[in-house]
Order: C-alpha cells, then sequence, then structure tokens
C-alpha cells in the first residue's frame, strides 16, 4: 500500500506580474520532482495564494489536496493567470501590517483549512483490501517500507515567497519598517519568533507538515 504524501504550494503574489512566470517555473519543477521521486499515485496537491503586502484576495476554488496531472495543472495556470495576469493589486488592508503577520495568516488559515490527515489503511472502504485476505501485519510492513522508500518525506508546504537578503530586508520583513523595530538587539531565538511564531510551529508539529521556504526573488535584485 504505497503512503500518500500532502503537498501544498502557498505562492506570495505580492510581486505581481513580474514574477508570474517565476512562480509557474518553480511550481513546475517542484511537481514534477515530487512525482519523479515519489510516483505520481504517492503525491497529492492543492495551492493556494496570499499577498504579504496586504491585498486582498478572492478564496481559491480549490480547497483540497488533488492528484497530481494535467487537469489539476490546468487549473492551477488558470488561477494563476487571474491572479497575477492583469497585474492589478486587490484592496490594501489598513496599516499595512508587516510581510511577516500577512505571511503567518496564509500559513495558518492553510494549515487548518486543509484535511492534511492521511487515510487509514485499516479503513473499511479499502475493498481490495478485503477481497485479498492479506493479513493487516503484511500491509502495516508494506506501508513502513514505502515510508522508507520516500527517504522520510511527509506532508509539506512550500512557501514561494521572497526571502529577506539583508539585515534590512529582514527588519523589514519581520516589522514593517525599521522605525518600528526594537532599539535592543534581537537574539536569535526572539528572531526565530517573529519569523515562524510557536503556534504556527505547533500545528506544524501536530500536523506532521514540513515547511520549505521556496525563495522566489529575482536574481537581479538580490545583492551579492
Amino acid at each position: 500500500m504505497a503512503c500518500c504524501r500532502n503537498v501544498m504550494l502557498l505562492l506570495d503574489t505580492a510581486g505581481g506580474t513580474a514574477g508570474q512566470s517565476r512562480v509557474r517555473r518553480s511550481a513546475l519543477r517542484l511537481l514534477i520532482y515530487l512525482s519523479c521521486r515519489f510516483g505520481l499515485a504517492r503525491v497529492r496537491w492543492a495551492f493556494r495564494f496570499f499577498d504579504s503586502h496586504g491585498a486582498r484576495g478572492r478564496p481559491s476554488r480549490v480547497s483540497d489536496f488533488r492528484e497530481l496531472g494535467a487537469r489539476s495543472w490546468e487549473d492551477f495556470e488558470e488561477e494563476l493567470e487571474a491572479r497575477l495576469g492583469d497585474g492589478a493589486p486587490g484592496p490594501h488592508l489598513p496599516g499595512p501590517a508587516p510581510r511577516a503577520t500577512c505571511t503567518h495568516s496564509a500559513l495558518m488559515e492553510t494549515l487548518l483549512d486543509y484535511q492534511w490527515d492521511r487515510p487509514e489503511i485499516t479503513s473499511p472502504t479499502k475493498p481490495i483490501l478485503r477481497r485479498s485476505g492479506r493479513r493487516l501485519v503484511d500491509v502495516e510492513s508494506e506501508a513502513k517500507e514505502a515510508e522508507t522508500a520516500l527517504g522520510g518525506f511527509g506532508n509539506a508546504v512550500f512557501l514561494l515567497a521572497p526571502c529577506p537578503h539583508s539585515q534590512r530586508e529582514l527588519l523589514q520583513f519581520v516589522y514593517g519598517c525599521e522605525a518600528q523595530a526594537p532599539l535592543l538587539p534581537t537574539t536569535p531565538k526572539q528572531m526565530m519568533e517573529k519569523l515562524l511564531p510557536k503556534r504556527v510551529q505547533e500545528v506544524l508539529i501536530a500536523r506532521k507538515i514540513t515547511l520549505y521556504w521556496v525563495d522566489s526573488t529575482e536574481r537581479s535584485k538580490v545583492r551579492s
């Protein structure tokens, strides 16, 4: 019995039209890699958009994990085009809030709104197992073998968003602007709490989800 992995692409649209091709390319590379490594039958995926600058967007039409395939990819491209094709941002929230705050909100909603639990291998809705007469211990053994074959890869959220590349950018990401940053030096532990609040870490651990941050910053904008 193959173990299924749920993969979420959480995409930051703050870059507008300029980042459309880059987002599409990054998403396609990720899905091709996952399908080649684990097989189409072992990966389900979903996508969700947010704007780290606070612009409001319409809810995603897809609210569940789906199989990798041409149809689900077409739906992704249609929604990507609808959100970034014209480059027109939505109305911004009052403030605006720091990018970190908007990112945390989008991440928490994603963790709570989707069904991350994998189907139980003992589920009575699997008639093939009932008819085959195989022992439960055999099924469990196959599940463990599949787990080992996947190299420990489990449920995952891929955050496709620009990463801070300097202390100034980091302070802007966390606090909104340098003027609002604390006067005293921020410790690594405090900064980690700002980047990934404890409440988000607890949900990730409880649902056995690994978070990967894929930097979508244009190379030309990265200072060497």
